[in-house]
């Protein structure tokens, strides 16, 4: 079961924040921050979530702005500094309420994932412990014809609330089809992107791909290799530029881009747990 709460980041839109707790009074092991991916929510996440608590860890989640059942435009946002500041303020909140002792880890899909390793460059001081990367979004898998990139950057800046289909294929998520139907069944799922959120992802991706992180922070990564949404590729460069002996890369090569809810959900939770098992050890006091 988890509780819902509602947090408001700087400029007043409301954010919708999930926090599952393990059972009993005593302390959580650490905290698992989950960051969605676009067009998505957190509720995806609940067996995920689920699974972890009944070890003994905290998980919390919220819904980006313009998501889920959060405040602001569907599908909008006006720079990823607005993404980067809400993780940091549910990141806070939570540290807030339960102390700075237990360490806190974050796990970001997707456009999460991108969020996460920007937030990472942005806030140095975050004392966050580890990161788990699931199939980040550090290079598009199909790149948009020139025109078009050329169209959406005049687009965003006159009309920056513009929003189009996001023209995902759902049939490119997973290979469970029954996933997939649910993914297309949620009322809270949403396919609307703006000018403004698309050239922010770009902007995103080339800062992050160009500045890094602390190579010494541990990262996990957790990759399909048949994913067409976000290039396999971008995870295994930028992982190969980290610090090998704080660096994990786990690849599926058939799996597509959502591998914890395909058929290799299993084996992804698996190494999610042994990692985290073994990083909480390490970041404890």
């Amino acid at each position: 079961m988890s509780t819902e709460s509602e947090l408001t980041a700087a400029d007043g839109t409301p954010l919708l924040v999930r926090d599952w707790s393990p059972e009993g009074a005593k302390a959580p092991r650490c905290l698992l921050l989950i960051v969605h991916g676009v067009g998505e929510h957190c509720g995806r996440y609940q067996h995920i979530a689920a699974a972890l608590t009944e070890e003994g860890y905290a998980v919390r989640a919220f819904d980006h702005r313009g998501h889920g059942l959060s405040g602001g435009l569907r599908g909008h946002v006006d720079g990823f500094h607005h993404y980067s500041g809400d993780l940091n303020l549910v990141l806070n909140d939570w540290r807030a309420k339960h102390g700075e002792e237990i360490p806190c880890f974050l796990l970001g899909h997707s456009m999460g994932g991108l969020v996460v390793l920007h937030f990472l460059g942005q806030h140095q001081d975050a004392k966050v412990a580890g990161a788990v990367l699931s199939n980040p979004c550090l290079e598009l898998a199909v790149q948009a014809p020139r025109l078009k990139v050329a169209a959406g950057k005049i687009l965003s800046r006159l009309l920056p609330t513009l929003r189009l289909d996001n023209e995902l294929d759902t049939s490119r998520l997973t290979r469970d089809l029954n996933a997939v139907e649910a993914y297309e069944k949620d009322p809270l799922v949403h396919r609307k992107i703006s000018t403004r959120w698309y050239t922010s992802l770009v902007a995103a991706m080339e800062h992050v791909n160009s500045s890094g992180i602390d190579s010494s922070l541990p990262t996990l990564w957790l990759v399909g290799g048949s994913d067409s949404i976000c290039a396999p590729s971008g995870s295994r460069r930028f992982a190969g530029q980290q610090n090998s002996s704080h660096t994990t890369l786990r690849e599926w090569p058939d799996a597509l881009h959502e591998v914890h809810n395909g058929p290799d959900k299993g084996e992804y939770l698996a190494a999610l747990r042994a990692w985290l098992s073994a990083q909480c050890r390490e970041a404890s006091p």
